[in-house]
Formats: structure tokens, sequence, C-alpha cells
């Protein structure tokens, strides 16, 4: 009958209603309750039927299906971002470290290539000093070489023209002396055959020595002494100038040697010298560079760790009560589905 049948809606609004307080009282945290309020406002009219609450209900199951799949995506996104964003960070880390033990390694190798091109540096100045010191002494052991020469062949030619003036005085000499032994042996002679009886020997004065016979016996006498002794000194001249000439040979020979190691050690040092100024110019640049990098990583590091704070407000409420929200959700859920089953039955 009709009164039946209002009892039967009736009893089917109440347990609707009943499902409908079930479901708020499992409602999650940070969610309000106007549908509900709504489905049990309708519930409770007297007016209107059910297909109206029924749809209602099943709007409400739609948003809290939906509210549930946002969430899913929330955490699944909070999740991969935390991840990223901290593998991020570990890279930046070691990227900052690995970048600051190159930057020590290379200032290290800037000092030590100062150190050696300044080494370098000193070394070419004192090799280019002790070139001109061994050249002046060179230049000075020519001029006194070329002195000592001059100043001997000039005593040797005097000495010559001394010899050959004394030479001619002692000739001249020896051939006045030969004069007047012969005249000497003439008088005497003379003077014998006017002594009759007088042995052969009487011939002859027993003061008076016998004339040289050549010109070698007065090479014993003092004047071939003098003429002997001009000689040694004249040997002595040419053998201290031929010594000089062998010493000054020699140095030469040494000189031009030492000037030849001298250039070929410089080259090699300003060839290395060259190198290693255009290596301390690559670090130098290859440091500029990774203070950049350093500076450019401190930076990304520091926009990383702020992003995390940022997903920490963001990700921190949904992460904590995540599990808690989805229980009560699919409580809700199903007590919702409920109450649109009772509902949908008193069609």
């Amino acid at each position: 009958s009709f009164l039946q049948l209002q009892t039967t809606f009736a009893s089917m609004r109440a347990q609707a209603q009943n499902l409908v307080s079930q479901a708020r009282s499992k409602i999650h945290p940070g969610r309000g309750a106007a549908g509900l309020d709504f489905v049990a406002l309708a519930l409770s009219g007297r007016k209107g039927g059910l297909d109206k609450v029924t749809k209602m209900v099943g709007r409400l199951i739609d948003t809290l299906q939906q509210e549930q799949d946002a969430d899913d995506h929330k955490k699944e996104y909070c999740s991969e971002q935390f991840m990223s964003a901290r593998g991020k960070t570990r890279t930046l880390k070691r990227t900052v470290s690995d970048v600051g033990t190159a930057i020590e390694d290379i200032k290290e190798g800037i000092a030590t290539l100062t150190e050696e091109i300044g080494a370098l540096k000193k070394g070419i100045v004192s090799l280019d000093q002790s070139v001109a010191e061994a050249t002046q002494q060179r230049k000075a052991e020519n001029a006194e070489f070329k002195e000592t020469m001059a100043s001997s062949a000039a005593a040797r030619e005097l000495i010559l023209t001394a010899k050959s003036k004394l030479d001619k005085f002692y000739t001249a000499s020896l051939l006045q002396a030969t004069s007047q032994h012969q005249q000497q042996d003439g008088d005497e002679d003379d003077a014998g055959d006017n002594v009759v009886g007088s042995s052969f020997v009487q011939l002859r004065k027993p003061g008076f020595p016998p004339p040289p016979e050549t010109m070698e016996a007065y090479k014993k006498k003092p004047s071939g002494g003098v003429l002997q002794m001009i000689d040694i000194l004249i040997g002595d001249i040419d053998r201290q100038m031929k010594l000089a000439q062998r010493e000054e040979k020699n140095s030469q020979e040494e000189y031009q040697e030492a000037m030849r190691d001298s250039a070929e050690k410089r080259t090699i040092d300003a060839k290395t010298l060259s190198d290693k100024q255009g290596a301390k110019a690559d670090l130098e640049s290859a440091l500029e560079e990774k203070h950049y990098e350093k500076k450019s990583s401190e930076k990304e590091l520091q926009a990383t760790a702020d992003y995390i704070r940022s997903l920490h407000s963001e990700c921190d409420w949904l992460t904590q009560y995540y599990s808690v929200r989805k229980e009560a959700r699919t409580e809700e859920i199903d007590a919702l589905t409920k109450a649109k089953d009772v509902l949908s039955n008193s069609d």
C-alpha cells in the first residue's frame, strides 16, 4: 500500500543517512565535510526523490577517487623529486670537492712552474754574464798575446842587430890580430937568418904563442862566448814566442768551444723557458675555468638545497598523512558506495 511504500522510503533514507554519517566520521585530515553535509541535508528533506541524492553521492565518490588519484600522483612526484634533488646534491658536492682538489693541484703546478721559470731566467742571465766575462777575458788575453809577440819580435830584432854589429866587430878584430901575428912571424924569420948555428927551436921565442891557423880558433875566444850567449838569448825568445802562440791557440779553441756549448745551452734553456711559460699560462687559464666551475656548482648546489626545502614545504604534510588520508578516504568511499547502492535499490 501507499503507507507501506512511504515506510520503505523512510527506512531507506534512514539507512542511507546512517551510512553517510559513517562516511562523515571517516573524513581524512585536511578535507572538508561540505559534500557529505549536502547529501545528509538532501536525505533529511521530505521533498524530492532519491535520484537526486543518488547522483550527489555518485559525484562525491568520483571526487574522492579523483582526490586519491591526485594524492597518489603527488606522492609519486614528491618521491621522484626528492630522489632526483638528493642525487643531484650528491653529484654537485662531489663536483665541488673534485674541482676544489683540482684547483689546489693547479695552484701547486703554477707555483712549481713559477719557481722553475725564475730559476731558468736567473740561469740565462748568469750564462750571459759568464759569456760576457769570458769574452772580455779572451779579448784581454789576445791583446796581451799580441803585445807579447810584438815586444818579443822587437827584442829579437834588436838582439839580432846587436849580434850583427858584434859579429862585424869581432871579425875585424880577428883580422887585425891575424895580420899582427903574421908580421911578427916575418920579423922573427929575418932575425933568425942572421944567427949562425942556432937550432930550429930557437926560431920561436918562448914568450909568444903560435898564431891560430884558422878562424875557428877564435870562436873559443871571449868574442865567441858573447855571440853564443846572444844566440841562446834569441833561442829563449823564439821558444817563448812559440809557447805563447801555442797557449793562444789553445785558449782560443777552448773559448770557441765554450761559446758553442753556451749558445747550445742558452737555446735549450730559452725553449724550456718558453714551454714552461706556455704551460703556466695554460694552467692559469684552467685555474680561472675551475674557479668559475666551482662557483657555478656551489651556486647550483645552493639552488638545489633551496628546492629541497621547498619540496619539504610542499610534500612533507602529504607524505606524513598519506597513509591516513588514503585509509580514511577508502573507508569514506566504501560507506558512500554502500549508501548509493541502498538509494539505487529504492528505485
